[in-house]
């Protein structure tokens, strides 16, 4: 067998010969372990019984990303939170020199403390949360799913045929917290804390912007790619959005909210083609987006002096679906339709979240 310091030689040598190509970089990886039959262990220094393959973690997560990135049932939104996700995790695994062969559930839980220690909620001073933390494994476990049953090269199934995504579920069990609704108040004062907006076009904004998300339930993505075109304030009065996966769904306006979307468009987007977004940022040269929706209301909500309720876009979401629920008497197929759920467990989950003390009268549409 080669010693130690000849393999390493010769392996990196290949190296700069075939110009780290991703593919053949892999194929070294491999036989460059395959040729060492005994080797140090990365925690005890004690050693393998064993050669084992080794595939880099990026280059699974490449292949995935490159996937997912064709596929047109995924909007950019989610691709971006997979694609930072996956990288974390990626920057994680060559930190610790772990290889596609050898994740398991306690290197996703190692993985999870050094998020704890390492990363921070969006809030000042606040840790990250459960709920974050859940969407970084799902991220892995979505990723190694692919390798499985996705992947038409089948490239990645001897690497992780070992690796069992079953063993990965129920490793982080997120509290279910109840969710706070605004009250009528709270969007009275929101609306209010509009006028105290820098200058008139933020303004006219800003109450558009809170009436439409109070009194149609949209998503942040939903309501920030919203387009003239599909923003109808005539006798017709709805909006057509896009949603998650790519499915679009109309939307009744009431006609409060169509007034105020028609003199805001007409003030300040009369001049934008139909393929415009109906928001943009402050300056109107670019379109609002999600992260900037988001400091919107919780200005607005830090304003308006709102307490003991999360102000933040998906908050209006939940409150909408109360108001159905509980002042309109809708049923849940009806709701799920309306919110643009592809099931109705994810309705059953926004119900059950809703706090006992909203399902009072009291949640009526702000005129």
């Amino acid at each position: 067998m080669l010693k130690w310091l000849d393999t390493y030689i010769c392996y990196f040598l290949c190296m700069n010969a075939s110009g780290n190509h991703p593919k053949t970089s892999v194929f070294l990886h491999r036989l460059l372990y395959t040729v060492i039959t005994a080797q140090l262990d990365t925690e005890g220094n004690t050693r393998m019984k064993a050669p084992i393959s080794r595939t880099p973690v990026s280059y699974a997560v490449n292949e995935y990303l490159s996937w997912a990135k064709s596929r047109h049932n995924l909007t950019a939104e989610s691709y971006k939170g997979y694609q930072y996700k996956l990288g974390v995790f990626v920057e994680f695994c060559e930190q610790h020199t772990i290889c596609l062969e050898q994740i398991r559930r306690k290197v996703v839980n190692d993985f999870i403390s050094h998020l704890r220690k390492s990363h921070s909620s969006r809030t000042p001073g606040v840790p990250i949360t459960d709920r974050t933390l859940s969407g970084y494994v799902r991220a892995i476990k979505t990723m190694l799913y692919w390798c499985i049953r996705e992947d038409e090269e089948h490239e990645f199934l001897e690497a992780i045929k070992e690796v069992s995504i079953l063993s990965l579920r129920g490793i982080l069990s997120v509290e279910e917290k109840i969710i706070e609704t605004f009250s009528d108040k709270h969007i009275r004062d929101m609306l209010e804390a509009c006028k105290l907006e820098e200058n008139e076009y933020m303004r006219a904004r800003g109450a558009a912007i809170v009436m439409l998300l109070n009194t149609t339930g949209v998503r942040a993505a939903e309501c920030c790619t919203l387009t003239l075109g599909h923003c109808h304030t005539d006798s017709t009065s709805y909006i057509k959005v896009m949603g998650k996966r790519r499915r679009e769904r109309e939307i009744e306006l009431p006609n409060e909210t169509r007034r105020k979307l028609s003199a805001y468009i007409r003030k300040y987007r009369g001049e934008a083609e139909e393929n415009d977004t109906v928001f943009v940022e402050r300056t109107g040269e670019y379109p609002l987006t999600v992260a900037g929706l988001q400091q919107l209301v919780r200005r607005l909500g830090k304003r308006a002096k709102v307490r003991g309720v999360r102000c933040s876009p998906h908050t209006f979401r939940h409150t909408f679906a109360a108001r159905l629920y509980c002042v309109e008497k809708k049923d849940i197929l009806a709701i799920s339709r309306i919110l643009g759920h592809r099931n109705i467990k994810i309705t059953e989950i926004y119900l059950e979240s809703i706090s006992s003390r909203n399902v009072q009268p009291g949640l009526r549409r702000v005129k």
